[in-house]
C-alpha cells in the first residue's frame, strides 16, 4: 500500500516516526450471537513538505489520513 501525504500528495519512502496499535478483533461469542472488533495499526509520519500527518490502516483494510487530503473533502460537498 502507497501512504500518501494528503497536503501535498507524495508517496512516503520513509519508515514512521511513531507506530502503535488499539483495539483487538475479537470473536465474543454470546447466546445473542457474534461480535467483531477491529484493530487499527496508526503510523505519525513526517513529510519533506514540512507537514506531519498521521495514517489508520484497519485489519479489514480500511485507511484514511489525519488531517484528511483537500481532494477528499472536496468530493464530498
Amino acid at each position: 500500500m502507497k501512504i500518501e501525504c494528503p497536503l501535498c500528495h507524495k508517496i512516503q519512502k520513509q519508515k514512521p516516526k511513531k507506530s502503535w496499535h488499539y483495539g483487538k478483533m475479537i470473536e465474543e461469542k454470546t447466546s445473542e450471537g457474534t461480535k467483531w472488533g477491529a484493530s487499527v495499526k496508526c503510523s505519525q509520519y513526517s513529510c519533506k513538505c514540512g507537514k506531519s500527518f498521521k495514517f489508520y490502516l484497519t485489519t479489514k483494510g480500511k485507511s484514511w489520513t489525519i488531517p484528511k487530503s483537500k481532494i477528499d473533502i472536496q468530493t464530498k460537498k
